[in-house]
C-alpha cells in the first residue's frame, strides 16, 4: 500500500483531525494490550534481539537487521532471523534451511511469493524462520543450533520476551505527521516505545528526537547504495516497489546518478510482465536499477536485464555498535 499524503503533512490536515478520535481509541487499545502482554511474554531459551520501529512503512529496520547479523557472525555466533513474512502465502512457521531451498536460484520469484521478499532477502545472509508464531519460530531456531534470535519488526507484537531491543527511526522523517494510526503513520506512542527500547538507531541525518531518554545510547548510520555500475556516468531509470521510493531516489541522486524515469509501485508489489516490458522499451538504452528487495521479486529473465542496488549502513562512530553489543553477548534468554 501507499501511505496517504496527509500522513506526512504537519498535523495531518483535515483528514488527520477527522481521524483523531479513532487514533486516540487505537492508542488506548494499544496501551491496554501492551499492559496485558508485557508481563506474559514467554522466554525463548536463547538470547533474543528485537529490531522494531514506530511507524508503518520503511525506516531502515531490514538493513539494520542484516548489519546486526553480520556483527554477531563475525564474533562467532550463529544468529537466526525471525520474520512474519509479509506478502508471503505460507501459513505456520517455515525455515529457509529446507523449505526455501530455491533461494538464490532460478525459482527466487516463487520463493518471494511463498515467503515474502524480506524473508528471502534475509535468507541470503543465513537461516530465517518465517511465520507469525514467534515462540514456535524461536524454538525451531534453537533446535537448529541458533545462538541468537533476531526479530525483524516485532516492536508491537509482544509475542516473545526480548533481551535487547533496538528502536530504528528514519532521521529525515521519524514521525510523519506525529499522529497514531489511522490519523497518521505511528503504530504507538513514541514515548511508550522508547521506554521499552535499549538503544535508538537513527538512519540518515537528523536530531535525536525529544521522546528519547538522554541516558540511553544512540547509534547513527548513513545509507550508502552499492551498485555494480557507475551511477555517475550511466544514465538510468528506476523501478521500485518499496515503502519510500522517494528516499531511494534521493540516495541515488546523492551519489550523482543521472535519473530519467522512476516507476514507483506499492510496497511488496509483484511486477507484471507488461509493466516490465513497457519500462524496458521506454528506457531506450538507459540502465534500469532497482533495490535488491525488488530485484528478488523479478523472474530470472528480468534479473538479467535489471541492475540491483544494495544498501549498506555506514556508522557515524565505527566500532561503537560492535563494542556495545560485545559487552552484552552473554545475556541469557532462558529467564
Amino acid at each position: 500500500m501507499r501511505e496517504p499524503a496527509f500522513w506526512q503533512r504537519p498535523g495531518g490536515g483535515l483528514p488527520g483531525r477527522m481521524l483523531e478520535p479513532l487514533a486516540r481509541l487505537h492508542g488506548q487499545l494499544r496501551k491496554l494490550h501492551a499492559g496485558w502482554m508485557l508481563g506474559r511474554m514467554p522466554c525463548a531459551g536463547l538470547p533474543v534481539i528485537l529490531v522494531g520501529g514506530l511507524r508503518v512503512g520503511g525506516s531502515g529496520k531490514t538493513p539494520f537487521v542484516r548489519l546486526l547479523r553480520r556483527i554477531l557472525q563475525e564474533r562467532g555466533a550463529m544468529p537466526h532471523v525471525l520474520i512474519r513474512g509479509y506478502g508471503g502465502r505460507l501459513r505456520g512457521v517455515h525455515g529457509t534451511g529446507r523449505a526455501c531451498a530455491g533461494v538464490g536460484g532460478a525459482d527466487m520469484d516463487t520463493d518471494t511469493r511463498m515467503f515474502g521478499d524480506e524473508a528471502v532477502l534475509h535468507a541470503l545472509d543465513g537461516p530465517v524462520w518465517v511465520g507469525a508464531d514467534r515462540v514456535l519460530a524461536a524454538a525451531r531456531a534453537k533446535a537448529e543450533g541458533a545462538s541468537h534470535a533476531i526479530l525483524d519488526d516485532g516492536m508491537q507484537g509482544y509475542r516473545l520476551r526480548p533481551d535487547l531491543t533496538f528502536l530504528v527511526i528514519d532521521g529525515g522523517n521519524p514521525l510523519g505527521n506525529g499522529r497514531l494510526l489511522p490519523a497518521g503513520p505511528l503504530r504507538e506512542s513514541p514515548s511508550d516505545a522508547a521506554a521499552r527500547a535499549d538503544a535508538l538507531v537513527i538512519i540518515a541525518s537528523g536530531a535525536v528526537p525529544s521522546f528519547w531518554p538522554m541516558a540511553k545510547p544512540v547509534f547513527r548510520f548513513m545509507r550508502r547504495p552499492v551498485c555494480p555500475i557507475d551511477l555517475r556516468s550511466t544514465p538510468l531509470d528506476i523501478l521500485s516497489g518499496i515503502a519510500d521510493p522517494a528516499r531511494f531516489r534521493r540516495d541515488l541522486e546523492v551519489l550523482g546518478a543521472c535519473i530519467g524515469r522512476h516507476v514507483a509501485c506499492p510496497d511488496h508489489h509483484h511486477f507484471r510482465e507488461s509493466e516490465l516490458h513497457s519500462l524496458h522499451q521506454q528506457a531506450r538504452g538507459r540502465a534500469i536499477v532497482t533495490t535488491r528487495k525488488d530485484w528478488l521479486r523479478l523472474d530470472a529473465r528480468w534479473r538479467e536485464r535489471i541492475v540491483p542496488v544494495d544498501l549498506e549502513l555506514v556508522a557515524e562512530r565505527p566500532g561503537a555498535l560492535e563494542g556495545w553489543i560485545g559487552d552484552r553477548m552473554d545475556f541469557a534468554g532462558t529467564g
